[in-house]
């Protein structure tokens, strides 16, 4: 018979990491290693049985929910197999860093760990899980977001209509949106606008609520500075680039920083959006709540029972 495409994979070479092993049509299987093969060191049945209800609960509940395919555990006990349609890597890597911090802080019940929703539902180790799942995790990285503003400006439907007789508004109206999007994901973030073609332009440097802006000078595109930037944080730190340039694609890659289209941007800031209305209705239902909590001492105060009898 003829050899599998998984068999045709040196497992020799292979370290610890997430790969993409391989795509069919617009299937991609991501193999998640946590373990290298052939070492004498791999996951119990019991850690591996709890990190997959975790890791398919976290993954069928997330953002990106509807992109996730599959979540599973490989046989020889040395890693997870995740499949995704419709993910950019950028966003299967953030979907992954994200679940293992889930399944590394856990705490409680483990998700479908009973007899009617599981076959083996005695075989899970919740701490040696967390504790596998800690371990895979990379070391935390300050991380930097650097957008290409006009590039946002002019492929978002809504700035785009906007700075066509509002210019300077629209720049505003994102750098707001950008603002409230870092105050609930927190990150150093960058905002660049090309002034290539001012004449006599000086560039500048500013800062907008919680973020930096820049502006390119006279003959410095916002490409090159962004390269430039590129090259000199991208090794140190957890970088992602969000354009729909392709040249700032293509530095972005090289460099090995994460790219971040402008239609994917918007949509996280969308996310985020609906995040922050949803803690927002949520603090509201709390306060509404406490505000209906009769304390124990108002019932003491005879001016606030006006129809309760004087003692005589």
């Amino acid at each position: 018979m003829e050899r599998i495409a998984s068999f045709c994979v040196d497992h020799t070479r292979l370290e610890r990491g997430m790969y993409l092993s391989r795509q069919d049509g617009d299937v991609l299987t991501w193999d998640i290693r946590m373990k290298k093969p052939n070492q004498g060191d791999y996951l119990t049945t019991a850690a591996a049985h709890t990190l997959e209800h975790l890791f398919a609960t976290y993954a069928r509940n997330s953002a990106v929910k509807d992109g996730v395919i599959y979540v599973g555990p490989m046989g020889c006990r040395t890693g997870f197999y995740l499949l995704t349609r419709g993910l950019t890597p950028a966003q299967a890597l953030q979907l992954t860093v994200d679940a293992y911090r889930f399944m590394a802080g856990f705490e409680g019940a483990v998700p479908g760990a009973s007899e009617v929703e599981c076959g083996n539902y005695r075989d899970m180790d919740l701490p040696a899980a967390k504790a596998e799942a800690a371990v895979t995790l990379p070391p935390r990285r300050k991380e930097y977001l650097i957008v290409d503003g006009y590039n946002m400006i002019f492929a978002w439907d809504g700035l785009r209509e906007q700075a066509g007789y509002d210019l300077s508004g629209a720049r505003e109206r994102l750098l707001d949106l950008l603002s409230n999007y870092c105050g609930f994901h927190p990150c150093e973030l960058i905002v660049v606008f090309d002034s290539y073609r001012v004449r006599g332009g000086t560039g500048s440097r500013s800062s907008h609520n919680n973020l930096r802006v820049v502006y390119t000078q006279e003959d410095e595109s916002a490409d090159l500075y962004i390269e430039t930037l590129v090259g000199k944080i991208g090794k140190n730190y957890a970088v992602r680039v969000a354009t729909s340039d392709a040249l700032i694609q293509l530095s972005a890659l090289r460099s090995g920083v994460l790219r971040v289209s402008a239609a994917e941007l918007e949509r996280e800031l969308e996310r985020t959006n609906g995040e922050i209305a949803a803690v927002l209705r949520r603090l509201r239902e709390e306060a509404h709540h406490a505000a209906g909590q009769e304390s124990p001492l108002r019932a003491l105060d005879p001016k606030s029972n006006p129809d309760k009898e004087e003692p005589i």
